[in-house]
């Protein structure tokens, strides 16, 4: 356990860069592996690659991925395949910057059917600052609302936990549409009334929110760095999540009140799981940033008599008792010569 926990420790970069591009390598490899558009075995190998390049070059691996994505998007719509490509562009240098990150806001919406959507913003937060919380968090929002408009879903948070997410459904939608239809697809989940479109805006605005309090609890909290304080941030931003969430769709009549009472876990779960994970994510990182204790010496055995030590009179007490003796000597000579 010891080499592998120094082994770990020293190469932590690394170790965060395996992990990074093992994140994206997967989200590319499971899209690949959902779409008809590639050949046999191509996902496993184009997975391998990522992660390999992940290791030395976080920009290469990220423009690979996003390459290769986009090769399946491209079967489905040129036009979708066009604003990915926008996207890809732009995102080139905080995405290579934190790749971790970037591949977390990808495969938030899939980790919502395990109630763990709301790790990004979480996430930002702790590991990215006050500002890094905040884009986090908004782009992980503006993310999750376009996958949905994808699928022809309402673009609600609430509702992830329940939702499928089909490569043929997309398809369905969108093949075969000139430009303008296309962005009238993509745009119509989004507002099929005012409300609802400031309901999907005030989403990403609490996402982004959410991100950056945590962020700044976290740096304010005396324990902040410690995984108690990364309990306590991440505790705090998910509940006040939570109830933001809840208050504003009540508030624009997106769900009635019966909603809340009969599926309060799709609210309570992400609440709970999410800053879990999160607190585990940093007791492991906790645990190999810092060296393990080294082993008491053993203790003799009990049949074994232990060596007696051997104590040594201080210094005063040895030049007293010599300077006494002095003082005797001299007393014995004076007897002597009055003798005489």
């Amino acid at each position: 356990m010891r080499p592998l926990h120094e082994a770990i420790r020293i190469r932590m970069p690394q170790v965060q860069r395996l992990l990074s591009g093992g994140a994206l390598a997967a989200l590319t490899g499971a899209w690949m592996h959902a779409s008809p558009a590639y050949p046999p075995y191509w996902d496993a190998a184009v997975a391998v690659l990522i992660l390999v390049l992940g290791m030395w070059s976080p920009l290469a691996a990220w423009w690979l991925a996003g390459l290769a994505a986009l090769y399946g998007v491209y079967h489905i719509s040129f036009y979708l395949a066009v604003l990915g490509l926008c996207i890809l562009i732009l995102a080139q240098r905080p995405a290579a910057r934190h790749l971790g990150a970037a591949a977390l806001i990808l495969g938030s919406p899939l980790l919502a059917r395990w109630h763990l959507g709301w790790v990004a913003p979480l996430f930002g937060g702790v590991y990215l600052g006050t500002t890094g919380g905040l884009w986090a968090g908004a782009l992980a929002a503006l993310w999750g609302e376009t996958l949905a408009a994808l699928h022809g879903y309402a673009p609600d948070f609430l509702l992830f936990a329940t939702q499928p997410w089909s490569v043929s459904t997309v398809a369905a939608r969108f093949m075969g549409l000139n430009s303008w239809r296309t962005l009238a697809a993509l745009g119509a989940p989004f507002a099929p009334d005012p409300t609802a479109l400031l309901y999907h805006v005030l989403q990403i605005a609490l996402w982004g929110a959410t991100g950056a309090l945590t962020g700044k609890w976290l740096q304010e909290n005396p324990k902040g760095g410690r995984p108690s304080g990364v309990l306590l941030a991440a505790l705090g931003g998910a509940v006040s999540l939570g109830i933001l969430q809840g208050a504003t769709a009540l508030w624009l009549g997106q769900h009635a009140k019966a909603w809340f009472a009969s599926r309060a876990g799709l609210l309570l779960f992400p609440m709970l799981l999410s800053p879990l994970a999160i607190v585990w994510l940093e007791v492991l990182r906790d645990f190999f940033s810092r060296p393990l204790p080294t082993s008491l010496k053993k203790t003799p055995s009990s049949g074994a008599s232990p060596r007696p030590a051997v104590s040594f009179p201080a210094s005063r007490e040895i030049r007293s008792e010599v300077s006494s003796l002095d003082k005797n000597d001299d007393d014995d000579d004076l007897i002597m010569l009055e003798l005489d």
